[in-house]
């Protein structure tokens, strides 16, 4: 603001402990800058879609889900945070690669439960709290290596829906993951935040989806990623020198610079003077490149690639 230039903030860094639904206190923010005019954010959606950092599903009043986590290497730590609705009650109960079983911790919002195994020697912290969702924390340091089995219990079950996130990579030890991962929102914080652009990684030399690119949609069902962008082997500078860089920070990078022309367009030549972050997301996913036989909004690919000259074009024909 003091500058009096327009600005886009470009975040290359993200997390899984939050409650992907755009409704951290982070992203509502960000989603307020990005309504303000010459602001706009790009954030990159993950690089966890087959991290195996994520799964999924369903429990009933009475009944019981395992969540199996698998640690390759004895000593390892992990955490794990298990959302679901706020008007639903659930508990978990644990039981160790040894065998040995912490019965189920009654929920109560604000309880902390931990304990000490025996055999397997490991820390155990199981945590509740209630607010706009119900969240669940378990935590196990030093745990033995093997499958560790969750027990999830439905207490009192209206929608019954539940998402489970261990740390994204980088963050979790390499040994330790789901056993039944599900690909689908894996999409991190803070790239759930409304009027930002989210962007997936694709590879602009052959066309294909990079790997590891996180899927949608958001928590809340809303369409993720935004677009797709090169993410590949992307030339720069870097603190090292000239090198290149893989994953969707680099296309958030990439996108941020689309995000910076536009608003240069926008603002600074007066072209649209009240153009902010919104409208620029907008517009991105106005002259995306789609595909045929691909239906849109896509869970991997969003509204389709990003193509900046396409975008201009259709701002000139008045599109």
């Amino acid at each position: 603001a003091a500058l009096q230039k327009p600005a886009v903030i470009c975040l290359g860094l993200g997390s899984n402990f939050s409650p992907h639904d755009g409704t951290d206190p982070a992203e509502e923010f960000l989603a307020l800058a990005a309504s303000r005019p010459g602001v706009a954010v790009s954030s990159g959606a993950g690089n966890e879609a087959n991290a195996r950092h994520h799964t999924q599903g369903r429990v009933t009043t009475g009944a019981v889900e395992k969540i199996d986590v698998r640690n390759a290497r004895r000593g390892a730590s992990f955490g794990m945070m298990i959302y679901a609705a706020a008007f639903d009650r659930l508990s978990v109960g644990l039981t160790s690669p040894e065998g040995e079983v912490v019965a189920r911790v009654p929920f109560r919002s604000g309880n902390v439960f931990r304990e000490r195994l025996l055999l397997d020697r490991a820390a155990v912290t199981i945590r509740y709290a209630r607010g706009s969702n119900t969240v669940i924390w378990v935590g196990v340091e030093e745990a033995g290596e093997g499958i560790w089995e969750i027990g999830l219990f439905g207490d009192d079950v209206v929608d019954g829906r539940y998402w489970a996130w261990l740390p994204i990579t980088g963050q979790a030890d390499p040994g330790v993951e789901f056993l039944r991962p599900v690909p689908e929102n894996t999409v991190v914080f803070p790239s759930a935040a409304e009027k930002t652009v989210c962007c997936g990684a694709y590879n602009s030399r052959d066309g294909s989806l990079f790997l590891s690119s996180s899927w949608g949609p958001n928590r809340s069902r809303v369409p993720a990623p935004d677009l797709t962008a090169p993410g590949v082997a992307i030339g720069g500078y870097y603190p090292q020198g000239v090198g290149s860089m893989t994953g969707t920070s680099a296309a958030a990078a990439v996108t941020a610079g689309a995000c910076a022309l536009l608003l240069e367009w926008g603002i600074v030549k007066g072209n649209y003077p009240d153009m902010n972050g919104e409208t620029v997301r907008n517009l991105l996913i106005s002259g995306a490149a789609r595909r045929e036989g691909i239906t849109y909004p896509n869970v991997k690919w969003g509204y389709g690639t990003l193509n900046l000259w396409n975008t201009f074009l259709k701002l000139r024909s008045g599109g």
